[in-house]
């Protein structure tokens, strides 16, 4: 395997971006978008095995320069993937009762402390199994109560994801689905935690502080692994 062969496949994915716009998917019916995002993921996953297989040749003065430009592809695939899959959901989203019911039941809504999740993946499962044991799990919470708190505690990408899927019960689930389809990525999150263990600073010079943010930062991605 080359870093030109890699090169190629990464001009690919972005290629794909570039077609694959939210105007250009709006166009497309459920089964075309099906197979884009098929195909978006089949040439990710490919990329993702031939940069493990360089990166078991490649010099490690290049490495940090390897993972950069893999997690620069991954927020390229993440964000592709979102728009697919919201075009992909809105279409094939069932007649449900109108917003302004919905905004009704929700106005006696009991306060809940809910973390936010921005769209990092080290920080999905943290917010996955605090939300799930808050709300998702929570057997006095209704549907569209759960989908107010999940639209609620998102912001950025990870708003982008649900965000065209109006506050209603029957879109919940839906919603829940796309976001553990984008989210739950085991092996992406390793590379993440690995690439922060390689690319923490050099000490140069004798410092305790410098020391204890290196152990600190070392204990909590080796943990997270």
């Amino acid at each position: 395997m080359s870093a030109r062969t890699l090169n190629n496949k990464y001009k690919l994915i972005v290629k794909k971006r570039d077609h694959l716009s939210a105007e250009n998917v709006s166009r497309l019916n459920s089964y075309q978008t099906k197979v884009q995002l098929e195909l978006l993921q089949q040439a990710f996953d490919i990329s993702s095995k031939e940069f493990e297989e360089l990166m078991l040749t490649v010099e490690d003065e290049k490495i940090d320069t390897y993972i950069e430009g893999l997690e620069e592809v991954s927020d390229i695939c993440e964000h592709t993937k979102a728009i697919l899959l919201s075009h992909i959901h809105k279409s094939e989203e069932p007649k449900t009762l109108s917003h302004e019911s919905n905004v009704r039941q929700l106005i006696q809504l009991p306060p809940i402390n809910l973390p936010t999740f921005y769209g990092k993946f080290e920080e999905w499962y943290s917010y996955r199994d605090q939300f799930m044991s808050m709300v998702h799990d929570n057997q006095d919470i209704d549907d569209v109560h759960r989908m107010y708190y999940l639209k609620s505690s998102l912001q950025g990408q990870a708003a982008e994801v649900i965000g065209t899927l109006s506050l209603t019960a029957l879109n919940y689930k839906e919603a829940w689905s796309l976001l553990v389809e984008l989210y739950d990525n085991k092996r992406l999150l390793v590379q993440k935690h690995l690439h922060y263990l390689l690319s923490q600073p050099v000490i140069n010079s004798e410092s305790a502080n410098a020391l204890r943010n290196l152990l600190d930062v070392t204990r909590k991605h080796l943990s997270a692994l």
